[in-house]
């Protein structure tokens, strides 16, 4: 699925709501948590969309590449980024990377590979350009938070609407096909789906539990040292 103008100008307006700003904190947090980021890595997002992940891990890294295969979405990605010296985007095709072999440290994917139609391709394709991790960060279908987010599609229509979500069990399972010699671990957040300090202790205590029932679901796969 391809983003065009209408949704590419309007995208970054949910994180300005109560409930978007409350999302994105716990998911960056979880991200972050994820990562492996040195200072000399360049780092890939794939499905960059605006940017947002961009601008926040750039100061993190050598460099960092952002692709997406709309180009309204690249247009303010680059109105937000082209003040940065280490920040490229491609336009390009997650199935197909035009990146060689083994040319990024690091390769993030968030709230993307819903929308990819060649899932277990762009993860092959994913960890054929990196050299050392994977972070697929996804919304997770065994949750409270996309049965509340589906019961308001069926009155709205939300950007969702055209995501095909996939578990991450199933994610999981796609990474070991790929290549079974994959570090993987999983994590999550956003058991509930509404903001407020309740949902924050609620979200301290599973956060550390494992339990899979998040809104946000984090797969980590790491490459093994001298591949």
């Amino acid at each position: 699925m391809i983003f065009g103008e209408e949704i590419a100008l309007r995208y970054d307006e949910w994180y300005r709501t109560k409930w978007g700003r409350y999302a994105d904190e716990l998911e960056r947090r979880l991200i972050g948590k994820s990562l492996l980021l040195e200072k000399g890595d360049t780092l890939l997002d794939v499905g960059c969309g605006t940017g947002n992940y961009l601008i926040a891990l750039s100061p993190d890294v050598a460099r960092a590449v952002g692709v997406d295969s709309s180009l309204p979405m690249l247009r303010v990605a680059l109105s937000k980024t082209c003040q940065a010296e280490n920040i490229s985007l491609i336009n390009g095709d997650a199935c197909d990377l035009p990146l060689k072999d083994g040319s990024v440290d690091v390769t993030l994917m968030v709230t993307s590979l819903e929308f990819f139609p060649c899932k277990e391709r762009a993860i092959e394709e994913a960890l054929r350009v990196t050299r050392r991790q994977i972070v697929i960060g996804s919304l997770n279908p065994l949750s409270l938070w996309w049965i509340w987010t589906r019961v308001k599609g069926i009155f709205r229509r939300t950007v969702y609407d055209g995501a095909e979500l996939i578990s991450p069990f199933r994610i999981r399972g796609m990474l070991k096909r790929a290549d079974g010699r994959l570090d993987i671990s999983m994590s999550f957040a956003l058991y509930l789906p509404w903001p407020g300090g309740l949902s924050r202790l609620i979200e301290r205590f599973l956060g550390g539990t494992g339990l899979p029932f998040g809104g946000f679901a984090v797969v980590s796969a790491s490459k093994g040292a001298g591949r």
